[in-house]
């Protein structure tokens, strides 16, 4: 069974099915190797990121891991952030990430690298781990490319949400979809139905 660390998220997950789909689809491919999600801060890439991981999770028979890169304030802490991750501990006297490479050679997992973009100018140590570890895949949030050879990148967008002359099907729209599951925390029996009824939109015609 494969081993995973993945943070429990405090929310429910907001509908992104074709988003899912296309990364999903992206790391199914062999030759995909290291994928970035890339988008503003806040966008909802982390959560794309760990559903996803988390609905492939047995593709990889070594797991899947998250590795929290935020609280790093230098590239060369990397190589000890994935190693706390796959709970690999090192042994003194030799190259840390030499210990890693060879770790990680006969493994077969995924890892999460979360908020990558303050650390781009150490970007090279994943090609490094790609050649290393034939069979480990890197899954990357970040705000920014790391414009390396291997990378294929994925844009995040922000949710779909409905134009001021769009009334019908307003629950369709993701957007919607996370602002009444928000407000039903406080409000817990708010009806998106009822409340078009009370407050209807009101569209202004353009028509002389």
């Amino acid at each position: 069974m494969a081993v995973y660390n993945l943070p429990h998220a405090a929310a429910s997950f907001v509908n992104r099915v074709s988003e899912i789909a296309d990364v999903t689809s992206h790391l199914n491919e062999n030759v995909c190797r290291l994928l970035t999600l890339v988008g503003q801060g806040g966008i909802g890439k982390t959560r794309l990121a760990m559903r996803v991981a988390t609905d492939c999770d047995d593709q990889f028979d070594d797991g899947v891991y998250f590795v929290p890169l935020h609280p790093i304030s230098l590239p060369e802490f990397i190589v000890s952030a994935i190693a706390n991750a796959v709970n690999f501990q090192f042994r003194p006297r030799e190259d840390p990430k030499q210990q890693l490479f060879q770790y990680l050679r006969e493994k077969a997992l995924l890892l999460i690298l979360d908020n990558f973009e303050h650390l781009v100018d150490g970007a090279e140590l994943l090609s490094e781990i790609l050649e290393a570890a034939p069979d480990v895949k890197l899954l990357v949030t970040s705000r920014e490319a790391l414009n390396l050879q291997e990378e294929w990148r994925y844009q995040v967008r922000g949710l779909h949400y409905p134009k001021m002359n769009e009334t019908e099907q307003l629950g369709a729209y993701s957007a919607v979809q996370l602002f009444v599951e928000r407000a039903r925390q406080v409000h817990g029996n708010l009806s998106l139905a009822d409340e078009q009824v009370a407050f209807p939109i009101s569209v202004k015609s353009t028509t002389p």
